[in-house]
């Protein structure tokens, strides 16, 4: 899948990844910087890309290079979740599917945290699972535990499917300590005269030793000391998840006040058609998504191909009708033993903390691309449900009536203590005819489901490479920041006009990728970028690039507004050389002309052959001082008019003569 999606990995940051980007790229103050991110990051998914830009350098591949790390665990870490309950076989179409899921390979190997997201989910589950058996087996749970806190950490939306699970620790800490409370024996024998003073002095002996040795606490009890450690194991686990929660997450609050999820939370009015919605986008997009709410913004790279047409309709009925079935045949097997109530504790748990979360604001509920994580959880639970339907019926088609109905479903036993007693999910209707065709009919739907599945992804696949060539919101700004660069000197000024109702957003793509060149110059001299443009019509043809315009030279501005703003900040820089004003997508062609008329009015004049622009990204002109209008000369007087010569005149005797 890498290989087949390279395309996608070496081109431009578009808008949504470019913020991401900056905030990976500043130096000091970069958590006070976090806290205008559009979504909050994780700290270790920050730690990693921070540390990936460190030995790679802050490019393009460097910062989607964990995503594709993420991406072979995440085949790894869901192929061991279903050994739980799934052969060899099973679980390796399970976790092949998930990997070649196209709303994982959109989202996912681009510059954000889905696919580690939905691995560390996985990864929390397998672990959970593993803990418990290593209790019940007397070995240490600390491996477990370490790698359920680092999950937590890497990953934020790990506590949805862990608060659950560590609950669940906690009650059966309970359970287990109430069962083993001390007891105080009740004497129902009667002393006789003899027997009273050789009981006297036993209790007399007790108490001394009593004094001599401190009293035993209940914790410390050797029956209830891998109790008491084992919820200390979790607590410590928990601890980890929400001391990064509350220090390094929710100080991160400007989702709160962005109205792009608003829709998307849970209010008194809208609950009820909210949650029937969220249901019923969980068998039609789960295993057939390329995109999710609400992203049908013009410009994202699952928007430049035909990503938003759904699959061929008998495709998606397919998936559809066997997503449905597969579920609630891995319910039926979930529930029958101990690993499998877990794994439901955990996808039922949540689901409903994002309900909760999404009351309370702090997260859209809904299959949106934020809920992508529990991607690896359904999978899973399909899977069993499939694989059970498969082997009732092969046993139903290998075995006569007679056996058929002696026998049950043999089940592989979880390999963490699987409650025993053998049950029988399907052992078809009546007639030795009607149950074979029945057996047939369930094993064509489930290959029909698995098929269609690995159809539509790979469909999925080849749109995702086909819209690597398409244009992207924001998706040129390397290439007009190197424009800029090109010819700008110190001293020079630019105005930023974003165009949309939060402008610094917009601006950090310009930001990072005016670091991002500035990386390639080193000790003030100029060197040739690793990314010459394509396009130099109309430019030098030249790949070094210049200091970037100051920050303090830069003046951003909402949409509208800048008559009043612009004059003052040029009227204080009245040295300055070149005025790049740069216009970001959806500024409309009125308002250019309005801004061009108002610099005019302000002594600056476009320079039109370094005007430059590009769709879905912006627009960039040089603007210089206009040349002094030349005074309009004195009117010259009129010509004065020559005389005539007169003939001179003659004398008498020159007449004579």
């Amino acid at each position: 899948m890498v290989a087949a999606l390279w395309p996608t990995l070496v081109r431009p940051l578009w808008y949504d990844e470019a913020w991401r980007a900056y905030h990976l790229s500043v130096g000091a103050g970069w958590f006070e910087a976090l806290r205008t991110a559009n979504a909050p990051l994780s700290g270790g998914w920050f730690a990693v890309e921070k540390l990936a830009a460190a030995l790679g350098g802050d490019t393009e591949l460097v910062l989607r290079a964990p995503q594709i790390v993420a991406l072979v665990v995440l085949s790894l870490v869901t192929y061991l979740l279903g050994r739980w309950w799934l052969p060899r076989p099973a679980a390796t179409v399970v976790a092949g599917l998930l990997t070649v899921n196209g709303g994982l390979l959109v989202y996912g190997l681009q510059l954000k945290s889905y696919l580690p997201e939905a691995a560390c989910a996985a990864a929390v589950a397998h672990l959970w699972l593993c803990a418990r058996r290593r209790a019940e087996a007397g070995r240490r749970l600390w491996p477990a535990r370490a790698g359920m806190a680092l999950c937590a950490v890497m990953a934020v939306t790990s506590l949805f499917v862990l608060a659950p699970l560590l609950l669940l620790d906690v009650v059966d800490a309970a359970r287990a300590w109430w069962a083993h409370r001390p007891h105080r024996a009740r004497s129902t024998a009667t002393e006789t005269d003899a027997a009273a003073p050789e009981s006297a002095r036993s209790r007399r002996r007790s108490r001394q030793g009593s004094r001599r040795r401190p009293r035993q606490s209940t914790w410390q009890n050797p029956r209830r000391r891998p109790i008491s450690a084992g919820l200390a194991g979790s607590v410590l686990v928990g601890g980890c998840g929400l001391a990064h929660l509350v220090l390094f997450v929710l100080p991160q609050s400007y989702l709160t006040t962005n109205p792009y999820w608003r829709n998307f939370f849970l209010t008194r009015n809208n609950a009820a058609g909210q949650l029937r919605t969220a249901l019923w986008e969980l068998p039609r997009n789960a295993f057939t998504a390329a995109m999710t709410r609400p992203d049908a913004q013009f410009g994202s790279p699952f928007t430049g191909s035909p990503l938003l047409a759904g699959p061929d309709h008998r495709l998606h009925v397919c998936v559809i009708v066997g997503a449905l079935v597969c579920w609630a045949a891995g319910l039926d097997v979930a529930v029958r033993d101990r690993a499998g109530r877990a794994l439901l504790l955990a996808l039922g748990g949540a689901l409903a903390l994002i309900a909760f979360a999404s009351a309370a604001g702090r997260w859209p509920v809904g299959f949106v691309r934020a809920n992508l994580f529990l991607l690896p959880l359904l999978y899973v639970l399909a899977g069993t449900g499939g694989s059970a339907l498969l082997r009732s019926a092969l046993l139903r088609l290998a075995l006569p009536r007679s056996t058929l109905v002696r026998s049950t479903l043999v089940r592989p036993a979880p390999p963490w203590a699987a409650e025993p007693g053998p049950s029988r999910l399907w052992a078809g209707p009546g007639g030795r005819v009607l149950g074979r065709v029945t057996a047939v009919l369930l094993v064509g739907a489930v290959a029909m489901f698995v098929l269609a599945a690995g159809a539509v992804a790979a469909q999925r696949s080849r749109q995702v490479r086909a819209s690597a060539t398409g244009p992207l919101l924001l998706g040129d700004m390397r290439e007009l920041v190197a424009v800029q660069r090109r010819t700008a000197e110190p001293g020079d000024v630019q105005v930023v006009i974003p165009g949309r109702w939060d402008e610094r957003q917009w601006y950090k793509a310009q930001q990072y990728y005016a670091r991002y060149h500035a990386g390639r110059t080193t000790g003030g001299q100029t060197t040739t970028t690793d990314h010459p443009a394509a396009d130099t019509a109309g430019h030098p043809a030249t790949s070094t690039l210049g200091p970037p315009v100051a920050e303090a030279d830069t003046l951003v501005l909402p949409p509208l507004g800048w008559d009043v703003s612009i004059p003052p900040f040029l009227a204080g820089r009245p040295r300055a050389g070149t005025l790049y004003l740069v216009t970001y997508n959806l500024v409309f062609p009125d308002a250019v002309r309005g801004l061009h008329a108002l610099l005019g009015g302000l002594g600056w004049c476009p320079d039109e052959p370094t005007r430059r622009s590009w769709p879905l990204t912006g627009e960039i002109t040089a603007f210089t001082r206009c040349p002094p209008a030349t005074p309009p000369s004195a009117p010259s007087p009129p010509p004065t008019p020559t005389p005539a010569p007169t003939a001179a005149p003659t004398t008498t005797a020159g007449a004579a003569a």
